[in-house]
């Protein structure tokens, strides 16, 4: 695959009409300008005003995982997927992974393989099948279906090289690698049934008796409703009221018209040059179902950083959980990371909030209370940004560690966490992120996956 730069102006099939910039089609995606007014607790108090490019793609994509069962281990048909703006090209990705204009060939090309799997019943089982949002700073209310299929043993056959049924076990361990699985692959898996990736067996059971962290993950995951610090029905009830005291008017502007945002035939950019830009890129990929295209791209400025925070709270293990308000959600506010850092620097009229966890958790993160458990480079999805990185750290905090709690943030435990990924709308994409970093432990040390 070659992705080249171009200026906006140069990108076949790409116009800048009326502010916003769409394909000729009507279809696939466009960015579009919005002016987001965000208030807390009642009309009086007004928090800050957003004004930025988002990606506008009201379709719903699929992102849809086949899996087999051999004996006692499963078997997933993995992707090695090549898209214009991964980091190093080519990435783990779901069996299929496809927007709507893409499947119903608005491009004009070849069918998307194994498509019929996600789209009418046959004789295989659908284990799991929700919506999932994308990042609603980025994206205006995109949502993708996020399906885990159970197929016969057999499975259908790899339609090329670029398909292969790999031993779940491996997909997972690669979840801890550099730019190894992309974002759609890791979103599925955390939404998925994790007992059907364990091959039918409990999750993290290889860990039983073994202590440490592994056995951590494991009494977390099956511990009861009681051992934990909140009720379940507490975690969404504190959302719900999170969201209702927060009052988000988004209203569509035209490009040229957005503050701060220089749009010409060149691109869009931030006049700061500190957020992120939409530029043109022309793309050859022989593999695909179109072998060349133009498209505009998202280029981010800098590298994010996304941190899940783990204590042991009533001896137990627990994850922080904070909701992260973005305008580009349709709820207004979903459960993130316990901190996140945006592939950005801050720039003047940012919200600046008093929250205590802030400054709380990132003093303990850099002291001899916290223990890094994995860090890896993770990239955003290849076709809508370019290069996109972020570094994903699972962390634990001693007991003793003292960590305020800021409005709406709750520690769960792994068993609650999967109750939420459960409910659509509930945890941000860079949470289901974080939360797949820990289905790297899933199948055990490498002695006891030997051991059966």
């Amino acid at each position: 695959m070659e992705c080249a730069p171009i200026s906006l102006e140069e990108t076949r099939r790409w116009d800048l009409a009326d502010g916003t910039l769409r394909h000729d089609t009507g279809g696939f995606f466009s960015v579009v300008g919005i002016r987001g007014s965000i208030r807390a607790d009642g009309p009086s108090s007004l928090l800050h005003v957003v004004e930025q490019p988002l990606i506008h793609q009201p379709e719903i994509g699929i992102l849809g995982i086949l899996l087999r069962i051999r004996g006692c281990r499963a078997e997933a048909l993995v992707q090695a997927k090549a898209e214009p703006g991964n980091v190093d090209g080519v990435q783990l990705s779901p069996t299929v992974q496809a927007t709507e204009s893409n499947y119903r060939r608005l491009h004009g090309g070849a069918p998307t393989p194994y498509l019929e799997y996600f789209t009418r019943r046959g004789p295989w089982a659908v284990l799991t099948d929700g919506l999932q949002s994308e990042q609603g700073t980025r994206f205006l209310c995109k949502y993708n279906r996020n399906v885990t299929i159970l197929v016969r043993e057999d499975g259908p056959a790899p339609v090329s090289e670029s398909w292969r049924w790999c031993e779940v076990s491996s997909v997972l361990q690669a979840l801890g690698r550099d730019f190894c699985v992309n974002t759609d692959m890791r979103s599925v898996l955390a939404s998925s049934d994790w007992r059907a990736l364990a091959g039918g067996a409990t999750p993290f059971a290889a860990w039983r008796g073994r202590g440490g962290w592994g056995e951590a993950l494991l009494e977390s995951l099956l511990a009861p409703d009681e051992m934990a610090e909140n009720p379940f029905d507490l975690l969404p009830r504190v959302l719900e009221e999170f969201r209702g005291s927060i009052d988000i008017a988004v209203d569509l502007v035209p490009l040229h018209r957005l503050r701060g945002w220089r749009t010409d035939g060149g691109g869009i950019r931030d006049l700061s040059s500190r957020r992120f830009e939409v530029a043109g890129f022309r793309v050859r990929a022989p593999d695909r179902e179109v072998p060349a295209w133009d498209q505009p791209l998202v280029r981010d400025m800098a590298e994010g950083e996304v941190v899940l925070a783990a204590q042991r709270r009533k001896g137990l293990l627990h994850f922080l959980l904070r909701p992260s308000l973005e305008v580009g959600f349709r709820e207004k506010a979903q459960y993130g990371p316990s901190w996140q850092k945006p592939p950005e620097a801050p720039h003047e009229g940012a919200p600046r909030t008093a929250d205590p966890v802030e400054g709380a958790l990132a003093a303990l993160l850099c002291g001899r209370e916290a223990t890094e458990r994995l860090a890896c480079l993770q990239s955003e999805e290849g076709g809508r940004f370019y290069r996109s990185a972020s570094r994903y750290r699972v962390v634990e905090l001693a007991e003793a560690a003292d960590l305020p709690l800021s409005r709406g943030a709750r520690f769960a435990t792994l068993s609650q966490i999967r109750r939420l990924l459960a409910a659509p709308g509930s945890l941000t994409n860079e949470a289901r992120s974080a939360v797949a970093l820990l289905l790297s432990w899933l199948p055990g040390p490498r002695e006891a996956r030997a051991g059966g």
